[in-house]
């Protein structure tokens, strides 16, 4: 995400050198609400009208109001901070004009946008950011240090947006589960916060809630998010270790904790999500535990196809039957077959090979099969057990004609198939 960068650099060195004043340092202290507002970008729930009210923005580079304003409401509830966003636009028809982007993750930033930044552990070094642009599109990052080195299209959360264009206005509604933050429930004093917003209609405008005196990256210049109160569980999740995601079965460790007074039984569950937060695999370890009780467990889990993924680990109470989620992280299963995309060019009678590699816990049961395919016909077929993550195909050219090839490789486990690629190969005459 080189744009955060460039931007930083951008407004950086637009601070006008004679303007010395020190931006305030600013909290806020959010409502606990009781019903949670529909997040349609329409701003008309009553869960705005009791949460905190951020009155207008300031530039970003300098502690001075925006030319154009930006209203924003902050509130919880047990499950999620909630973020509403009101954007004044002088020109409406230029936003309705203006380019966007539709797919998540894409250049959201480029657009007419508002962000949101949360530095959860406070350390002024990490932060997740949040994207929504004028027509609802989502874009999302963590960053993990001061050096500006996001992996944007590595870490997803599960987070919901919508926005609205007004008469004079466009709004956007945002809420963000506390296990998205990994954010464990109990009190939580404090964690640093900011609010921005990218106007692209002209003349352009970044401004926040609270002043970086430069790029929206300048944690230290944040302001606060104090005193959440969330009602704790009894059962708490501590020393997480999610370990690789490779084909096959793998494994959680972590410890639990039952911090009541009065023995529990439940299970430790791991929901398998998509970025839309609908559930596609679940697993789960029944657990008993003893009033005071600190256990360690491993949850076995099993890849059942490539792909990305959000693991959300939580607990769900026996009696009550009420899954609680309490961690997240994104889950990246890779192909178990991997080789390299370029074509591969060899002489008549010539032996060549195909570096392979195998993306799996182990090699039980694993053959790999490869057809060869010339002039829409199978002229041959030959079959190795891999003995090594990192395995070759021989490829024999004798007795083939010369020609473009194409080979189907196929990955088995006992009879199933459970990869396929394809490459392709050109025989040539030696001169």
């Amino acid at each position: 995400m080189k744009f955060l960068f460039l931007l930083y650099l951008v407004c950086f060195f637009s601070i006008p050198a004679a303007f010395t004043l020190e931006p305030e340092k600013k909290d806020i202290f959010p409502p606990q609400i009781k019903e949670a507002p529909v997040i349609d970008g329409k701003l008309d729930d009553k869960a705005w009208e009791k949460a905190y009210y951020i009155k207008s923005f300031v530039n970003n580079a300098v502690p001075a109001p925006a030319k154009v304003q930006t209203e924003a409401f902050v509130c919880y509830d047990e499950k999620c901070l909630y973020f509403a966003f009101k954007c004044h636009e002088p020109d409406m028809d230029g936003l309705r004009g203006s380019p966007f982007t539709v797919q998540r993750d894409d250049d959201v930033y480029t657009n007419e946008c508002v962000e949101v930044f949360i530095d959860t552990s406070h350390d002024h070094f990490s932060c997740y950011q949040f994207i929504v642009n004028f027509k609802g599109t989502k874009q999302d990052a963590l960053f993990n240090d001061f050096n500006f080195k996001p992996e944007p299209k590595q870490w997803d959360g599960i987070w919901y947006a919508a926005s609205r264009i007004g008469k004079d206005h466009w709004s956007t509604e945002i809420a963000i589960p506390f296990y998205t933050l990994n954010i464990p429930a109990g009190r939580i004093d404090m964690i640093g916060v900011n609010l921005a917003r990218e106007k692209r209609t002209l003349p352009g405008e970044y401004s926040c809630w609270a002043c970086t005196c430069g790029g929206f990256h300048n944690y230290e210049k944040y302001g606060h998010l104090r005193d959440l109160q969330i009602q704790p569980s009894r059962i708490l999740l501590s020393d997480i270790d999610w370990g690789e995601t490779k084909w096959g079965e793998n494994k959680i460790k972590l410890k639990i904790k039952n911090n009541g007074d009065k023995s529990w039984n439940g299970k430790v569950y791991l929901q398998l999500k998509n970025v839309r937060g609908e559930k596609l695999y679940d697993y789960s370890q029944n657990t008993e535990l003893k009033a005071g009780e600190i256990r360690e467990i491993t949850l076995p889990y099993f890849c059942k196809k490539s792909g990305k993924y959000i693991g959300v680990l939580g607990t769900e109470d026996k009696e009550g039957k009420v899954f609680t989620p309490v961690f997240s992280t994104p889950r990246i299963i890779p192909s178990p077959l991997a080789v390299n995309s370029g074509s591969l060019l060899l002489y008549r009678n010539e032996t060549g090979c195909i570096p392979i590699k195998l993306n799996a816990v182990d090699l039980k049961n694993y053959t790999i099969e490869t057809e060869f395919i010339f002039n829409g016909n199978i002229v041959r077929k030959s079959t190795v057990t891999p003995k090594s993550f990192d395995a070759v195909i021989n490829i024999v050219t004798e007795g083939l004609a010369s020609g473009i090839y194409l080979l189907n490789i196929k990955l088995f486990d006992k009879k199933n198939v459970v990869s396929t690629l394809q490459k392709n190969m050109e025989i040539i005459e030696k001169f």
